[in-house]
């Protein structure tokens, strides 16, 4: 039985810096599972698999109405860098 999943990609490049950039794709727990640990576990295990793999950085998205992942990663030591603008066509 799976709990949670942590994804994450290293690339060289992170916009206009040339930096190697751990890219943290999603972090999902089960519902049953949440609240115990679980996300905060997989989320430092993603970041120390991206300092030994050379990553001077972390970066991820998560939607403005999100509050609590916004929660969770603020409380990793993670801050809002930039905005994302989206339209409807």
């Amino acid at each position: 039985m799976v709990t949670g999943l942590c994804i994450g990609t290293l690339r060289k490049k992170s916009g206009m810096v040339e930096m190697r950039t751990l890219y943290l794709d999603d972090l999902v727990v089960d519902k049953d599972y949440r609240g115990k640990g679980i996300a905060s576990q997989l989320y430092r295990e993603m970041e120390e698999r991206g300092r030994k793999a050379g990553a001077k950085r972390l970066d991820l998205m998560v939607w403005e109405f999100n509050e609590r992942a916004r929660r969770f990663y603020e409380n990793q030591g993670m801050r809002p860098q930039r905005y994302i603008y989206e339209k409807e066509l």
